[in-house]
């Protein structure tokens, strides 16, 4: 089984599959959610920072310095580049990342709720070679599919223990179901086999983070931020079926002696992440941060269905980022409004392929675009951000596959102020 010496098909993405990745054939997909537009800007350098007004599922104990109730969903657009050595291939990809609602309880405290999806997998690639058969030359097809994923509903809360020292915990109810197929082909063979898994899945997952932020001099801040994220245990009800059939479109034949279907229950574990992050700035006008992020080395065993072509081991991923605003409550220049972001990231991923680290790397840049009046913010701010990722995942000279991507992400936010006491003159 030969996965990434396999060509990859090239299709539009539809609904089902999410994503066009053949990196996502191992574990339970690709990560798809890693926090709000506003720091993926920053390429992800949110762990420390603690923007007022910002929504940052990064670190829950960010959470403690909201001061208005925030409403934001977040959708993307993908564009991936494919070169397999031999071949390219492109593919396109619209997606729904988020919705998040963020109240704060008082001053120092708030709640945070959301859904995403969290992990996402699709992929279609075969394999092409020939065989020996009774002393003639045989073309033989494995060809792989795979589609699905897991989706996550969360609530969080921040609050501020101390002067300058807040914390925060975050819980999520992960679910979804992923599909995965394998045919094998041989010309001249009246039937051929196919082997299809479903998998339902289910499962907790829970962090906990802290922020602190010490003044240095003049409005200049330093900013610190760790979270924690536990191992999460999950349940995995998983359908298996091996059957015959002469056209790989055929469905499972419940009569033909020949098919063989079970049911069994398993668990695994998600694995465990620790993160930790350091940043200097005024941040209603610019702020940098740099941040580092370790990934145990996951065990898919009861639900990984390709375990020959990868071996797995702990991951990291380092990232720089920052943002600049001239001047927030300029009256008379609405560029001076913008806030400007900027990163790089660099990541070494959760698995080998052929004995070759799989590599992540990129740039990101973003603006958030504010709509309301600067007279009117004592009510409502709206806010809209775009946001633009540029990278390259494994590289096709190790014998793989190497992906080209660009992200095109927008966001609306819309923040506003509950209980407000209003004042007549």
């Amino acid at each position: 089984m030969a996965i990434f010496s396999l060509e990859v098909v090239a299709q539009s993405t539809t609904d089902t599959y999410n994503t066009m990745s053949p990196y996502s054939i191992f574990g339970v997909g690709r990560l798809s959610f890693d926090g709000t537009l506003e720091t993926r800007s920053m390429a992800g350098a949110g762990t420390a920072y603690t923007m007022p007004g910002l929504v940052n599922t990064v670190n829950p104990a960010s959470l403690s310095k909201l001061k208005q109730t925030v409403y934001t969903v977040g959708a993307e657009y993908e564009h991936v580049i494919y070169d397999a050595g031999r071949m390219r291939n492109t593919t396109n990809d619209v997606r729904f990342n988020y919705l998040i609602f963020s109240v704060p309880l008082s001053g120092k405290a708030a709640i945070q709720v959301g859904i995403a999806p969290y992990t996402v997998m699709g992929y279609t690639v075969y394999s092409y070679d020939s065989l020996l058969v009774d002393g003639a030359l045989k073309g033989s097809l494995d060809y792989y599919t795979g589609n699905g994923g897991l989706n996550m509903g969360f609530a969080s809360f921040g609050i501020e223990a101390i002067k300058n020292l807040s914390i925060g915990v975050s819980a999520a109810y992960l679910y979804g179901e992923t599909k995965r197929s394998t045919y094998n082909y041989l010309e001249d063979r009246l039937t051929n086999t196919k082997i299809q898994y479903t998998d339902w899945m289910r499962g907790a997952k829970f962090k906990f983070g802290v922020n602190y932020n010490t003044a240095l001099k003049d409005n200049i801040r330093l900013y610190l931020g760790a979270t924690y994220e536990f191992t999460a245990g999950m349940k995995n009800d998983r359908e298996y079926m091996r059957y015959t059939v002469v056209n790989y479109d055929e469905m499972y034949d419940e009569n033909n002696p020949q098919n063989y279907r079970e049911k069994n229950e398993y668990s695994f574990s998600l694995p465990t992440t620790i993160t930790a992050g350091v940043g200097v700035g005024n941040v209603q006008r610019w702020y940098v941060g740099l941040e580092g992020k370790y990934t145990e080395a996951p065990d898919w065993k009861n639900v990984d269905f390709i375990r020959s072509e990868a071996t797995y081991k702990s991951g990291m991923r380092v990232a720089l980022g920052g943002h600049y605003q001239p001047n927030m409550n300029s009256t008379n220049s609405y560029w001076a409004r913008i806030r400007y972001m900027a990163g790089l990231y660099y990541a070494s991923e959760t698995f080998e392929v052929k004995g070759h680290e799989v590599k992540d790397m990129g740039v990101t840049l973003g603006a958030t675009l504010p709509f309301t009046k600067v007279e009117s913010q004592t009510m409502a701010i709206s806010n809209f951000n775009i946001y633009v990722n540029a990278g390259n995942l494994g590289k096709s000279t190790d014998g793989l596959i190497s992906e080209g991507y660009i992200k095109l992400g927008i966001s609306f936010t819309l923040n506003d102020r509950w209980f407000l006491k209003h004042k007549y003159y």
